[in-house]
Parts: structure tokens; C-alpha cells; sequence
């Protein structure tokens, strides 16, 4: 009876057979597998490996490019570094002076075009028509530029002759009547600046002491030096404001006090009536000691 139990016709022999080997090959297969799919691995890896050569490729392209477009064109940031500030001659300077001084590459171009036709520039506003040369750029070179001036001879040779002008040792200009045409006598000032030491006396209501031309905006500090000893202050004509009549909006427009100063100074006289001296507006909250100190020479206390 047991015997009927594991007898097996040949197909079944055949059948458990195939049964075995496939399990068999489930069993081994894990151990295999790596064997034929490592080549496909390699593959993947060479593939990977191409793909990161040629993003670095690109990113070295771009890198270049923007290296290129810098030293050829340049931006504001990048030259900043190499910007330099000396005194100098367009009339002389060389293409590598004009663009250590910050001047972009086409503008150095223009100038040297200029002169090799037989330009001059005879004036410091001459150099600022140079087309390409952006107005900032020029204010920030004006007071470093120096030209010789050019005469004229004789009529009978009908030459015109380089002569340099003796240094003004023994000019002086009194701030407080020069007008713009007096200031551009002083080495480094030209008409910008000049324009605007006129404005700035205009609202102060005079100066009191040279330092406060230092308070103009990019007023540099090696031009004050350089003009110092040529200028001198008279303030007997100072415009002064008349504490005890001037409005909020008439103290207000004085540089050095602000609404809340201005306010202070009006309260003050308005709960006192009239104010006499100075000594009336120390110590209010709303005007600081120094601010109040620099006014000093420009207020007055008139009935």
C-alpha cells in the first residue's frame, strides 16, 4: 500500500523533476544575478560619470564667457577694486591711466581719437563732452584734472605756443562774495562743485569756517587740503534769521535743524513772547547742544 503511495508514471518522474530544477534556479539565482547585471552597472556608471564631464564642461564655457565679458566691458562692482584717483593731463595721459582711473574701454577710445585729430582739452568741462563719459564718472575726476593752459604769440609768427601757468601761490578768494567764475580759480574746483559751494552758502546764509565746505556731498577731503590755504571766510554779511519774527518753515530751511528743532525753537518763543539772547534756547529737549551750537552764528534776537 505504501509502495502505491510513491509510485510515479514517467511523466510524473519528469514533472518533479522540472519542479526541483526550477527551484533550484530560485534558489541560486540571487547569487548569480550580480554577475550579469554588473556589466549593465559599469554602463550606468560611465554614463553618469560623461554626463557630470559635460555639466562641467558647460559651466567652464560659462565661466569663461562672463570672464570675457568682464574685461572687456566690465561692471561697476568688478573695477571698483582697480579704480585709482591721481592728478592728471588728458592732454597727456595714456589709454592705461585713463582706464586705471575707472574710465570704460570705448570712452578711452573716444578721448584718444580726439586728440589724435588734433583735439585739445583746454577746460576741465572740455573733458566731460567726451561722448560716452557718464556725468558721475566726470564730477568724480574733476577735481584731480589739470590742464596747461594754451596762448597765443605774436600775430607775426601765427603760432600758438604750450605755456605752463605758474602755480597760484598768492591766490586767495574770500567764500562768502566769490562768485562760480572766482571759485574755478581754485585748483580741483570746476563747475559742479563751484555751482554747489554757492548753493550750500546760499542756504547756510553764509559760511563761518572753511570746514563746512566739507559737508557738501563728495566734497573730498584731498581737495579742501589742496584749496585751504587759498580761501578765506569775511562774515560780516552773514544772512542771519530773527528768532523772535521766523517761522517753522523759515527755521526749518536752514541746513542744520530739522522739523522737530525748528519746532522747539517756535514753541519756545511763542510761550515766552520774545526771546533775547541765545542763552533763551538752551537746554530744550528737541534742540541738541551741538546742533545749537552750530547755529549760533546764524540767529539773531531783534524785537
Amino acid at each position: 500500500m505504501w509502495k502505491d503511495l510513491f509510485h510515479f508514471t514517467r511523466s510524473e518522474k519528469r514533472g518533479v523533476v522540472t519542479l526541483f530544477l526550477l527551484l533550484a534556479i530560485l534558489v541560486v539565482a540571487p547569487f548569480v544575478m550580480p554577475y550579469f547585471i554588473a556589466p549593465q552597472q559599469s554602463l550606468n556608471s560611465e554614463f553618469f560619470t560623461e554626463l557630470e564631464t559635460f555639466k562641467l564642461s558647460l559651466q567652464e564655457k560659462e565661466n569663461t564667457h562672463q570672464t570675457f565679458e568682464r574685461r572687456n566691458f566690465g561692471t561697476r562692482n568688478n573695477s571698483a577694486p582697480q579704480i585709482k584717483r591721481f592728478i592728471f593731463n588728458p592732454n597727456e595721459l595714456d589709454s592705461l591711466g585713463f582706464i586705471s582711473l575707472g574710465i570704460r574701454p570705448f570712452v578711452v577710445r573716444n578721448i584718444l581719437n580726439y586728440r589724435r585729430k588734433g583735439g585739445k582739452f583746454r577746460k576741465a568741462e572740455d573733458f566731460s563732452r567726451i561722448y560716452g563719459m557718464l556725468p558721475e564718472v566726470y564730477q568724480e575726476l574733476a577735481p584731480f584734472i589739470f590742464i596747461e593752459t594754451y596762448e597765443t604769440t605774436a600775430k607775426t609768427s601765427g603760432d600758438s605756443t604750450k605755456v605752463t601757468e605758474a602755480p597760484k601761490e598768492f591766490l586767495v578768494i574770500e567764500l562768502n562774495s566769490a562768485d562760480t567764475t572766482a571759485l574755478k580759480q581754485l585748483r580741483g574746483i570746476g563747475s559742479y562743485f563751484a555751482k554747489q559751494i554757492v548753493r550750500h552758502r546760499t542756504r547756510l546764509g553764509g559760511f563761518t569756517h572753511p570746514e563746512q565746505l566739507l559737508e557738501i556731498y563728495n566734497f573730498r577731503q584731498e581737495t579742501y587740503e589742496r584749496i585751504l590755504p587759498h580761501i578765506t571766510i569775511d562774515t560780516t554779511n552773514l544772512a542771519k534769521i530773527n528768532v523772535n519774527r521766523a517761522s517753522v518753515e523759515r527755521l526749518r530751511a536752514h541746513p542744520y535743524l530739522n522739523f522737530y528743532n525748528a519746532k522747539a525753537i517756535y514753541e519756545h518763543r511763542r510761550n515766552h513772547r520774545r526771546l533775547s539772547s541765545i542763552a533763551d534756547l538752551e537746554n530744550l529737549p528737541d534742540l541738541p547742544p551741538e546742533v545749537l551750537e552750530k547755529m549760533k552764528p546764524y540767529l539773531e534776537f531783534l524785537h
